[in-house]
C-alpha cells in the first residue's frame, strides 16, 4: 500500500541535462496514500525552494528522512498521470535521444493537459522593503488576491496578460525575497468544455408565466431535454429566463462534457473488404504474427497502388475483433484527413486524431478519448506514436521511409524506434508499410529481422504506369518549365477529359535573385541562405524587369519568415541587372495558364494549405473534377488515390540527386516512384513524364520502371563499400551560438573533450570514427552559427554513456548560452 511509502523518487520536468537525475522527496502524512508512482506533484528545489513539477518514478521507505525536502501538492491522478510503460519509455528516450525527462514527458503528454497545471502565487511575508513601482504593483495584486482565497491565489497566466512577459522577471525577483511562493494547483475541468442541457423541473412548481418562458418550457417538454445552444437558436438569447426558470424549480440544469472532436466522424458501414489472392496471403502471415502475443516486426512492401490499404485494415479488423488497441501512423499532417475519412467509414468513433495541426482542445479531448478507452483506434503523425491506447496490439508505420517519422527537435526520436519499443511492452506488432521502404528497414527484412509480406501486382490486376524519361538537353534555349513532350501529353490528357498531377520540386516563384554584374545574390540577414520571390496570387511576368517583379511580389526567407520587397537596385554595386532564377511551384502554375488558357488548375502547397481544412477541401475538389490539372510540391506525390489521373510529370527529377547526403538517391527514387504511382489507379492506364538532365542516372532508371529490389541491391552494395547505414550508426553533434568566435571556442573544446572521454579505460575499443568540425550545411539559421562533428559508430550503451557524459560536460559548462546538441542516426546529414 502507498499508505506506508513515506519517500517519492522523482524527476523534476525542467531540469537541465546535467541534473536531469531522480531525487529522493519525503512524503508528508497528509499526502501519503494520494502520491502514486506516475502521478505529477509540485515540490521545492534549489537553493531558493522555488516550486518545480515532477513525475514520481517510484515510491519506498526510508528510516531517515531529516535531509530530505518534502513534496508540497499532488495533482488529480484522474487528469494525468504516466503508465509504467510511459515512464520506461521516458528513460528509454532520455538514454537513446539524449533528451531530459521533461523533455519526454512534454512529448507523450498533450499541451492542453500540462497548461492544466497551472502555476499561481500567493503572499509569503509582509512588504517591509523597497521596491520599485512595477514589482510593487505585482505585489499588491498577488496580496489582495491572496486575502480573498489563500488557496486560489492569482495565476501567472492573468499577471502576463496584465503585465505582458516581462513579469516573470518579476516574480523571480519577489520569490528570492521571499515577498511570495509559487505553487501549482489543477483545475477541476482543466481544459474542458462542457453544455448546460435542460428538462423539466421535478416536484411541485408554479407554470412560467411570460410568454418566451412559456415557449421554452413547452419545447422542453416536447423535446424531453435541450442543450442552451439549441434554446438560444429557437427563440433568441435566453440565458436570464433558463436562470429564473431554474430557480423556481420549472426546469432542472445538467451539464454534459462535450469532447472538440477533431473530427466529425461518420457512422461505420460494413465493408467486405475483398482480398486478392496475394493480398489475402500477406493478411494470413501479419494475424499470424498478431496471434503470437510477443513483440513481432514486420515490413509489407508492394508496388504502388497494390493494395496495401486493404491489407492493414484487414489486420486491424482482427485487432479489434481481440479486443486490442490500434495506432496508426502517417507521415505527414496533409495526409491524416483523407486517411481518417477512410478509416472512420469503417470504424466510426473508434477512431481519434493526433497530430500537430489540431487546437490545444481538440488534442487534448482525443488524447483523453483513447486513454478513458472510447477511441481504441489512433490514426496521426510522429506524435501520436505516444498515443494512451488501451491494450495496445498494433502499431502501422505507413509510408516508413519518409525522413517526417524522425524529429530534428528534441527529444530528436524517429517513431519506428518508440513503437518497437512500444510493442516489446505490450507485446504487440509493429507493421512497416510502403513502396519503397527505408534501405534500412529492407535490409531487415532480407536477414529475417523483419517478416516480409510482399504485394507485387496492382490491385485489379491494372498495370503499371509506363514511365518516360524525358532528355531536357535537347530542348534549346528553354525558357518554359514545361517541356515539349510534357506539353504535349499535357494537352492530350485535357482533350480526352483526364487528369493530371504535376510534381514540382520547390514552392515560390524563382527560387533566387542575383546581380548579373557583380554576382551578388540577395540573402536573408538571418540564415546564409538565398532569399525566395513570391508572387502575390496568380501572376505571369510580361517581362523579367526588377520593377515589374517588385509590383507583384516579394522576398522570402523559408528558414525564418523574413520578408522584404524586391530592390529596385542590387544592394552591392547598385546595378539595375537583378536576374531571378530557379523555378517553383507559382511559375510552373503561371506557366501553365499561358499554355492552356481555358484548364482549371489545382495548386498545394504551404502557401495554398495554410487555412483550417484548405488541403482536405482541394483534394475533394480534384476528386470531385473541378480542377483538370493538380500541381504541388511533396504534397501531391504519396498516398493519394485519384482513379481519373492519367498523367503524371515531374518537371525536374534532378534536384535532389547531388545533394550532400548518403541518403540522397534513396530519397530521389522514393519520391519518383511514388509520384508515378499516383497515374493509372482507374481503369485507364496510366503514364509518366519525367523531365531530367541527366538521363542515364541509374536511381530514375529503376524509378521509371518502379524496380526497387534491384535499386535496394545496387544501393546496399554503395553503402556496404562506404560504411553507412545500416552497416554502422551516424551520430550528429550539432554546436550553436549566436556569435562566432564563442562558438569557435566552444567546438575546440569539445573536440578536446571528446578525445578525453574516449581515452578513458574501458573506451579504447569502442568503433568511432570522427570526422569534423565543419560549418552545417546552412551555416546560420535564425541568427544562430552552426557547427558540426559526425561520428561513425555502434549505437551501444558504452557509446550513450559517453555522449551522455559530453552533453552534462557542455550543459554544466555553457549554461544556456550555447547548445550542444546530439542526433542518432538523422534524417539528413
Amino acid at each position: 500500500m502507498s499508505e506506508n511509502f513515506n519517500t517519492a523518487g522523482v524527476y523534476i520536468l525542467d531540469n537541465p541535462y546535467f541534473i536531469d537525475r531522480q531525487f529522493d522527496y519525503y512524503l508528508p502524512e497528509d499526502l501519503r496514500g494520494k502520491v502514486k508512482e506516475g502521478c505529477f506533484v509540485s515540490l521545492p528545489f534549489g537553493r531558493g525552494n522555488r516550486q518545480m513539477t515532477a513525475v514520481v518514478f517510484d515510491l519506498k521507505k526510508q528510516d531517515d528522512v531529516s535531509a530530505l525536502k518534502a513534496v508540497t501538492q499532488v495533482f488529480d491522478e484522474d487528469e494525468l498521470s504516466l503508465t509504467p510503460e510511459l515512464r520506461k519509455l521516458c528513460l528509454f528516450m532520455k538514454e537513446h535521444t539524449f533528451c531530459t525527462v521533461g523533455d519526454a514527458v512534454r512529448a507523450m503528454v498533450p499541451t492542453g493537459a500540462l497548461r492544466g497545471m497551472c502555476a499561481c502565487y500567493r503572499t509569503a511575508g509582509k512588504l517591509d522593503m523597497e521596491l520599485n513601482e512595477a514589482a510593487k504593483a505585482v505585489y499588491a495584486d498577488i496580496a489582495d488576491k491572496t486575502s480573498e482565497n489563500p488557496e486560489e491565489g492569482i495565476s501567472g497566466e492573468r499577471l502576463q496578460s496584465k503585465y505582458g512577459r516581462e513579469v516573470s522577471d518579476l516574480l523571480a525577483s519577489l520569490i528570492r525575497l521571499r515577498l511570495i511562493e509559487r505553487f501549482y494547483r489543477v483545475s477541476d475541468r482543466v481544459g474542458r468544455i462542457y453544455e448546460k442541457i435542460y428538462a423539466v423541473g421535478t416536484g411541485e412548481h408554479r407554470l412560467p408565466g411570460g410568454k418566451k418562458q412559456k415557449e421554452i418550457y413547452d419545447a422542453v417538454s416536447l423535446a424531453g431535454e435541450m442543450t442552451r445552444e439549441e434554446l438560444n437558436a429557437r427563440f433568441g438569447s435566453c440565458s436570464a429566463q433558463l436562470s429564473a426558470m431554474v430557480e423556481k424549480g420549472q426546469l432542472r440544469a445538467r451539464e454534459e462534457e462535450v469532447y472538440r472532436r477533431a473530427y466529425t466522424s461518420k457512422s461505420a458501414q460494413p465493408d467486405e473488404n475483398r482480398l486478392t489472392e496475394e493480398q489475402e496471403k500477406a493478411k494470413e502471415t501479419l494475424v499470424g504474427l498478431l496471434e503470437r502475443n510477443e513483440p513481432k516486426a514486420a515490413l509489407l512492401y508492394g508496388v504502388t497502388g497494390s493494395g496495401k490499404t486493404r491489407v492493414m485494415k484487414a489486420v486491424i479488423d482482427h485487432a479489434l475483433a481481440r479486443d486490442k488497441g490500434v495506432i496508426v501512423l502517417v507521415p505527414e499532417i496533409s495526409l491524416t484527413p483523407q486517411t481518417v475519412g477512410l478509416f472512420s467509414s469503417f470504424f466510426g468513433d473508434e477512431v481519434a486524431i493526433i497530430h500537430s495541426g489540431l487546437s490545444v482542445g481538440q488534442r487534448y479531448d482525443e488524447w483523453r478519448r483513447l486513454r478513458e478507452g472510447r477511441a481504441r483506434i489512433c490514426i496521426g503523425t510522429r506524435s501520436a506514436v505516444f498515443a494512451p491506447v488501451k491494450n495496445l496490439g498494433l502499431i502501422i508505420i505507413d509510408e516508413e521511409q519518409e525522413h517526417t517519422y524522425k524529429s530534428d527537435m528534441t527529444p530528436r526520436y524517429h517513431a519506428r524506434d518508440v513503437a518497437r519499443f512500444r510493442c516489446a511492452e505490450n507485446n504487440a506488432l509493429m507493421l512497416l508499410c510502403s513502396a519503397t521502404p527505408s534501405v534500412e528497414s529492407y535490409y531487415k527484412a532480407k536477414k529475417g529481422v523483419y517478416t516480409l509480406c510482399t504485394l507485387e501486382k496492382r490491385y485489379g490486376s491494372g498495370p503499371l504506369p509506363r514511365a518516360i524519361l524525358c532528355d531536357m538537353r535537347g530542348e534549346e534555349r528553354l525558357v518554359s518549365p514545361i517541356g515539349t513532350l510534357l506539353s504535349y501529353e499535357l494537352q492530350k490528357n485535357l482533350e480526352a477529359g483526364e487528369q493530371s498531377i504535376l510534381f514540382v520540386g520547390r514552392r515560390g516563384y524563382n527560387n533566387f535573385a542575383t546581380c548579373t554584374l557583380c554576382g551578388e545574390t540577395l540573402t536573408c540577414p538571418h540564415c546564409s541562405v538565398s532569399l525566395t520571390y513570391h508572387a502575390f496570387g496568380r501572376y505571369h511576368p510580361e517581362e523579367n524587369s526588377t520593377e515589374e517583379r517588385a509590383k507583384h511580389g516579394y522576398l522570402t526567407c523559408h528558414y525564418c519568415g523574413y520578408r522584404r520587397a524586391v530592390p529596385q537596385t542590387c544592394p552591392s554595386c547598385g546595378s539595375d541587372l537583378l536576374q531571378f532564377i530557379g523555378c517553383g511551384t507559382q511559375m510552373v502554375e503561371s506557366e501553365l495558364q499561358r499554355l492552356y488558357p481555358g484548364a482549371s488548375l489545382l495548386r498545394l502547397d504551404a502557401d495554398t494549405t495554410g487555412g483550417k481544412d484548405a488541403f482536405e477541401t482541394k483534394l475533394d475538389a480534384f476528386r470531385k473534377g473541378d480542377a483538370q490539372i493538380m500541381l504541388g510540391t511533396q504534397m501531391v506525390t504519396k498516398g493519394h488515390d485519384f482513379p481519373a489521373v492519367t498523367l503524371v510529370g515531374v518537371t525536374s527529377a534532378d534536384t535532389g540527386l547531388y545533394m550532400d547526403d548518403f541518403r540522397a538517391a534513396e530519397h530521389t527514387f522514393s519520391l519518383i516512384t511514388q509520384v508515378i504511382g499516383r497515374a493509372g489507379r482507374g481503369e485507364k492506364p496510366g503514364r509518366a513524364v519525367v523531365q531530367t538532365y541527366q538521363p542515364d542516372n541509374r536511381t530514375l532508371i529503376l524509378a521509371a520502371r518502379q524496380d526497387y529490389p534491384a535499386f535496394y541491391e545496387n544501393e546496399i552494395r554503395t553503402r556496404k563499400a562506404l560504411l553507412f547505414p545500416p552497416f554502422c550508426d551516424i551520430l550528429l553533434l550539432t554546436l550553436s551560438a549566436p556569435e562566432e568566435t564563442e562558438l569557435q571556442s566552444a567546438v575546440t573544446a569539445t573536440n578536446e573533450k571528446i578525445a578525453e572521454l574516449r581515452a578513458l579505460p574501458g573506451r579504447e575499443k569502442l568503433p568511432l570514427i570522427v570526422f569534423g568540425p565543419f560549418e552545417a550545411p546552412v551555416y546560420r539559421v535564425k541568427d544562430q552559427c552552426r557547427m558540426r562533428f559526425v561520428l561513425k559508430t555502434k549505437n551501444t550503451k558504452d557509446l550513450r554513456t559517453m555522449v551522455g557524459e559530453l552533453l552534462a560536460w557542455f550543459s554544466d559548462t555553457y549554461k544556456q548560452r550555447l547548445t550542444l546538441t546530439a542526433d542518432m542516426n538523422p534524417s539528413s546529414i
